[in-house]
């Protein structure tokens, strides 16, 4: 009689969360500051119609602390971080700087990816109701996408597969950690004259350099 063993690749996935709502206040209210102050604006995807971005400076300790929790509750989900540990002698996890994300109505992210080996990011403020964004985009042929934060990957038949997280002001305060390398996009929204305001950063393994 055969004998058959099915194999399932390892694989990393997206790992979603709320942040404690003393550390949402916090960065929201250096988010203002960023603003009122004219902070020098950092390149990463800047363009026009593309959103701004700029580090964030007092609340980086608190956030980064609250970080390494969370990747320690990825690691709980997604185990094979382990052997990435045992590849790479156990070094440890360090925060690349993290930033803002100020976004216009209009404004978008294409598709990207991110450097280090995880990514995160944590919507602050978003200024409309999804219901709202589906009735403005009723008649666009992007409708279903409009509004939404997007993974794209593709499965190991060879098929593009794709993860939407739509958004709405329910959502504010909503963590979401995945692997850095994970393409990803962020559509417009059109219902508002508000600001959608994100944080978004890297985690990587700690050199010896």
């Amino acid at each position: 009689m055969s004998m058959y063993e099915a194999i399932n690749p390892d694989n990393f996935g997206v790992l979603k969360s709320k942040i404690p709502e003393d550390l949402k206040n916090k960065l929201l209210e250096e988010s203002k500051s960023v603003i009122r102050d004219d902070n020098e604006m950092i390149s990463g995807l800047s363009y026009p119609g593309g959103a701004k971005h700029y580090y964030v400076n007092s609340t980086f300790k608190e956030l980064e602390n609250y970080i390494k929790d969370f990747t320690s509750e990825y690691e709980k989900h997604f185990p094979g971080i382990a052997n990435l540990r045992v590849l790479t002698s156990n070094l440890p996890f360090v925060l690349t700087r993290p930033w803002f994300n100020f976004q216009k109505k209009g404004e978008y992210l294409p598709q990207h990816n991110h450097d280090g080996l995880f990514s995160y990011n944590i919507w602050l403020k978003i200024p409309y109701e999804y219901d709202e964004e589906v009735v403005r985009n009723a008649n666009h042929i992007e409708g279903d996408v409009l509004r939404c934060f997007e993974f794209t990957y593709m499965t190991t038949d060879g098929r593009f597969k794709f993860h939407k997280i739509p958004l709405s002001k329910d959502d504010e305060g909503t963590i979401v950690m995945f692997p850095a390398k994970l393409p990803h996009i962020v559509y417009p929204f059109h219902s508002s004259d508000g600001i959608r305001i994100s944080v978004a950063g890297n985690i990587a393994f700690k050199s010896d350099e």
